[in-house]
């Protein structure tokens, strides 16, 4: 069974909170990369914009990451399913030979009696 993970995150970039969505979120890792590009190097600012970004960039590789767990599962799911098709045709055609079978030995039962 898949279990289900929340987080809640939020984020504000210069007192404004921003949506809580990977394109929100890939958007104001956008925009503070540009304001550290004009910042001056080593300043206090310029590093905690830096670990602001660090965390936005965490976020959204956990999010790709619960994107390829998803994926790993259905790909479980389509592997078992792959294997047991092999077993219902086996069962569906022994179904079909017997049915078959019976049939062609009735007809010649009753043609010869």
């Amino acid at each position: 069974m898949a279990k289900s993970i929340n987080k809640a995150i939020h984020v504000s970039i210069n007192g404004q909170e921003v949506e809580n969505n990977i394109k929100n979120i890939r958007a104001s890792v956008a925009q503070l990369i540009n304001q550290q590009n004009k910042m001056t190097i080593g300043s206090k600012e310029y590093i905690e914009t830096g670990k602001k970004i660090a965390t936005l960039k965490g976020v959204i590789d956990e999010h790709n990451r619960s994107l390829k767990e998803t994926g790993s599962f259905i790909d479980t799911i389509k592997k078992k399913t792959n294997e047991w098709q092999g077993a219902f045709q086996a069962v569906f055609f022994l179904s079909k030979f017997k049915n078959m079978t019976t049939s062609f030995i009735s007809e010649y039962v009753n043609e010869f009696a």
